[in-house]
C-alpha cells in the first residue's frame, strides 16, 4: 500500500509537471466574459453578481443568456482575482491545484470502484494516461477550464462516497457533491444517474443493493428535479441565433439530422482525444461539418456505438467493472452526444473531459484481462502504454504556452483550424487591439469568406495553413482564385461590413482600396 502511495505521488507529479509552463499564461479566449468582465468576478463579493448571473455575466433570465449557470466555479474564480489583486498566476495555480486533486481522487474511486478487479499496477497506468492526455491542456492552461476541473472534482468525489459505507451524513455529502458539481458544469448532470447505478451495481443485485441505491438515489434525484428547475423557470438553453447555428450546424437541427451528426462526431472524438494534436480552441463550422444522412463517417459510428453496445452487454456479469466503467463513459458523454441538444461546438476539448477518464478505465481493464489471459503481453501491453502516456506529455509541454494570450491562441487557431470562423474573429480583434491593418483585413476577409459558403462544406485547400507564411497581397489573390470574381466581391463587401461595425477603420481602408 505504501509503495502504491509513492507511485501514485509520482505519477501525479509527471502529469502536472507539463502543466506548470501555465503559470506563464495570461487570459486568453472565453477568460475575457466569464473572468474579466463578470461582475461577480472582478466587483466586490455579492452573492447577487455570483449566483445572480450566468457563467458569461449575464443577469439570470435575460434572452441573451446562454444558459451556462455555474456559480461555484465563478466563486472560485472571485477568490482568486481578489487573493491575487487581479493577476492571471493564481487563477492557473488554482487550475493545477484542482487538477492535481482530481488524479488523486481519481486514484482513490479507482481503488474502492475496481476493487480486486485492477491490480495496483494497473490503477496507476491508469491515472498516468488520464493525467497526461494531451486533451486535457485547455481545461488546465486556462481559466475558463475551471468549470470542468470544478465539477469533475466533485463528481470523483460523490462517486466514491456512493460507494462507500451509507448513513445519513455521507448522503447529505453526497447531495452537497452534487450541488457543487451541477453548479459548475453541465456536464456533471449525469452523474446523478449513474451515482445510484453504481451504488446499485457494486453491492450486488439483491436487497443489499436496492437499499444502497435508494440511499443514494434521494440527493441525486432532489439536485437533479432542482436543477431542471431552474432551468425550466430561469435559464435559457441557448440564443436561437445565427451565429449558435454557424458554431455549431447540430444545434437545432431536427433529431434525426442530430442523430446522424452524433454518429459522425463520435468517432472524431475518439480518434482525437487519442492523438492529441490539432487541440483547436473550436471545432465550429466549417472544421468538420456533420453528416445529415447515413455515410462513412455516420455509418462508422454507429458500428462503434454498437460495438460499445454489445460490449455492455458481455460484461454485464462475466466483467461487471468493465461494464460498469462503459456505463460511466456513456453516461458522461450523453450530455454532449448532440443527441438531446446541440453541444455548444462540435469537438470541444474542455467538454470532454470527464469522459476520457472512463475511457481510460475501460481500455485499462480491458488490457489487465487480456494480458491475465496471454501474461506474455502484460510487459507489452505496460510497455505501449507508458510511451502513449508519454508522448501525451510532449504534447502537453509543448500546447501550454499556446494559452498564453489571445494573440499567442489567435495565431495558432488560424493555422491549426484555418476553416473556423471564430478562430479569424478571434484574429481580428488581436489586429485590431495592435492596430495591424494588413493582419485585420485579412482575418476580417477569412471570417467572410467562411460565413458565406455555410452550410455548404468547405475545401481544406480554400484556407490552407501555409497560407500564413505569404504577404498579404498573395493571401489576398489565393482567396480571389479559389472563390471567383463574383463570390469574392461578396465576401469582401461582407469583410468591409464587419471592420466599419468593429470600428477598425484603417483596415477597412485597406480592403476597399483593393
Amino acid at each position: 500500500m505504501r509503495d502504491e502511495r509513492v507511485g501514485v505521488g509520482l505519477v501525479v507529479a509527471a502529469g502536472v509537471a507539463p502543466l506548470l509552463r501555465s503559470l506563464a499564461n495570461g487570459f486568453a479566449y472565453d477568460d475575457t466574459h466569464s473572468v474579466l468582465h463578470h461582475p461577480g468576478v472582478r466587483g466586490p463579493f455579492s452573492p447577487a453578481a455570483i449566483f445572480g448571473r450566468d457563467w458569461w455575466g449575464v443577469p439570470l433570465g435575460r434572452p441573451d443568456g446562454l444558459g451556462s449557470y455555474r456559480p461555484f466555479a465563478t466563486l472560485t474564480l472571485w477568490l482568486d482575482a481578489h487573493v491575487g489583486g487581479g493577476a492571471a498566476w493564481p487563477f492557473h495555480l488554482t487550475n493545477l491545484l484542482l487538477y492535481a486533486g482530481i488524479l488523486l481522487m481519481a486514484w482513490v474511486l479507482l481503488r474502492r470502484f475496481a476493487g480486486e478487479a485492477m491490480s495496483a499496477t494497473a490503477r496507476l497506468l491508469a491515472i498516468a494516461l488520464f493525467a497526461t492526455l494531451a486533451i486535457h491542456v485547455e481545461v488546465v492552461a486556462n481559466a475558463t477550464g475551471r468549470a470542468e476541473l470544478l465539477a469533475t472534482l466533485a463528481s470523483l468525489g460523490a462517486l466514491h462516497l456512493a460507494l462507500g459505507e451509507l448513513g445519513v451524513m455521507r448522503t447529505i455529502l453526497i447531495g452537497l457533491l452534487l450541488v457543487i458539481a451541477l453548479g459548475s458544469k453541465e456536464s456533471a448532470y449525469p452523474v446523478t444517474v449513474l451515482a445510484p447505478v453504481l451504488a446499485f451495481r457494486a453491492r450486488g443485485e439483491g436487497a443489499r443493493g436496492r437499499g444502497a441505491a435508494a440511499w443514494v438515489a434521494v440527493p441525486s434525484a432532489i439536485v437533479l428535479a432542482f436543477a431542471v428547475a431552474l432551468r425550466a423557470t430561469v435559464l435559457q438553453f441557448g440564443r436561437k441565433d445565427a451565429q449558435m447555428v454557424i458554431d455549431n450546424p447540430l444545434v437545432f437541427a431536427p433529431f434525426r439530422e442530430r442523430v446522424f451528426g452524433a454518429m459522425d462526431v463520435f468517432p472524431r472524438y475518439l480518434g482525437h482525444a487519442a492523438s492529441g494534436v490539432d487541440l483547436c480552441p473550436d471545432y465550429g463550422y466549417a472544421h468538420h461539418l456533420p453528416a445529415r444522412s447515413l455515410d462513412g463517417g455516420s455509418a462508422l459510428g454507429f458500428v462503434m456505438v454498437a460495438a460499445l453496445v454489445a460490449a455492455l452487454v458481455l460484461t454485464w456479469r462475466r466483467a461487471p467493472r468493465v461494464a460498469d466503467a462503459l456505463l460511466g463513459f456513456g453516461a458522461a458523454y450523453a450530455v454532449i452526444s448532440h443527441l438531446f441538444i446541440g453541444a455548444s461546438v462540435l469537438l470541444a476539448d474542455r467538454v470532454f473531459f470527464f469522459p476520457s477518464f472512463w475511457m481510460v478505465v475501460v481500455v485499462v481493464l480491458a488490457g489487465q484481462r487480456l494480458s491475465e489471459r496471454r501474461p506474455r503481453l502484460g510487459p507489452l501491453l505496460v510497455g505501449a502504454a507508458a510511451l502513449f502516456a508519454a508522448t501525451q506529455a510532449v504534447l502537453s509541454f509543448v500546447t501550454v504556452p499556446v494559452w498564453r494570450d489571445d494573440r499567442s491562441l489567435a495565431d495558432y487557431a488560424v493555422r491549426a483550424c484555418p476553416r473556423v470562423m471564430r478562430s479569424w474573429i478571434l484574429r481580428l480583434d488581436v489586429a485590431q487591439r495592435a492596430n495591424e491593418a494588413e493582419e485585420g483585413a485579412w482575418a476580417a476577409l477569412a471570417a467572410s469568406a467562411l460565413y458565406l459558403q455555410h452550410p455548404r462544406p468547405v475545401a481544406d485547400d480554400l484556407l490552407p495553413e501555409t497560407l500564413a507564411d505569404q504577404p498579404y497581397p498573395a493571401r489576398v489573390a489565393h482567396l480571389r482564385a479559389r472563390l471567383g470574381d463574383d463570390a469574392f466581391a461578396r465576401a469582401r463587401t461582407q469583410a468591409q461590413a464587419l471592420l466599419v461595425n468593429k470600428r477598425f477603420t484603417a483596415a477597412a481602408g485597406l480592403l476597399a482600396a483593393r
